[in-house]
């Protein structure tokens, strides 16, 4: 109800509404965040797999002439 008395920014500060810090400030939520990273490091490896994957595949198709390349010769 503290959004309807005082606003959405209320909300959003660091300091709850009772005058204690928030547990997004608690060392817990902190390590969270910094475990997300391995999480986004094998998705990003993952990616970088396929897009290298994409590369080289068109890199061997622009040698090839275009209908072989289209699978129609």
């Amino acid at each position: 109800m503290y959004e309807l008395n005082y606003g959405y920014w209320f909300i959003k500060t660091i300091i709850t509404p009772s005058g204690h810090l928030g547990f997004w400030e608690l060392p817990l939520a902190d390590e969270f965040v910094w475990l997300r990273m391995i999480g986004d490091l094998v998705a990003a490896f993952g990616f970088a797999i396929v897009i290298f994957g994409m590369l080289l595949r068109f890199r061997r198709a622009i040698g090839k002439p275009i209908l072989e390349a289209l699978g129609i010769a």
